[in-house]
């Protein structure tokens, strides 16, 4: 049986998660909306561009899978693909089959996109240090950062397991 004493306790924390998550969530909306209106006014370019370019230079050898890059951006299949259009016609980056998969397509860098990531970079850095940054200590940065990592990889793996045929009906809720 539940004691109030418990019953108190455990509603203080869901109150402090729900507090740290609105926090969270408007720090990370307000931010980013600062981040794409400065690289648009200062490079003409979507934020969203800009992202894609940042996550591909991120990979060995500057090109990642379609498919990858849509699930770390969250975007769905056939959002990805527009945008990797648009920017192929604009020549930022390049489609080819992958050599170790056949059914996958690799995004790659091209010299205008790795350009113009080097010409956004320097607004990144600063929006991110003026409106983020200089706002927390170098170990509230590292707490959130581990904080934010256990909470990605424990949702990873009830992703994974909700996944399993009947493992979501198996799960304890409480």
């Amino acid at each position: 049986m539940t004691t109030d004493s418990e019953l108190n306790t455990e509603l203080e924390r869901t109150r402090q998660a729900l507090e740290a998550w609105r926090n969270f969530s408007a720090c990370h909306e307000t931010v980013r909306d600062l981040l794409q209106q400065e690289v648009k006014r200062r490079h003409g370019v979507p934020s969203d561009w800009v992202e894609v370019l940042v996550r591909i230079n991120d990979q060995p050898g500057s090109a990642t899978r379609m498919h990858d890059l849509a699930a770390g951006m969250l975007h769905s299949k056939s959002g990805m693909t527009r945008l990797v259009d648009r920017m192929e016609a604009a020549g930022l980056v390049s489609r080819s089959d992958d050599p170790s998969d056949r059914r996958a397509v690799l995004v790659t860098l091209t010299k205008r996109g790795r350009r113009l990531l080097e010409e956004v970079l320097p607004t990144l850095v600063q929006v991110l240090v003026e409106r983020f940054a200089a706002h927390i200590s170098p170990e509230e940065a590292r707490f959130l950062g581990v904080a934010m990592a256990r909470v990605i990889e424990a949702n990873e793996r009830l992703q994974q397991t909700d996944a399993t045929p009947g493992a979501a009906a198996g799960r304890k809720t409480g």
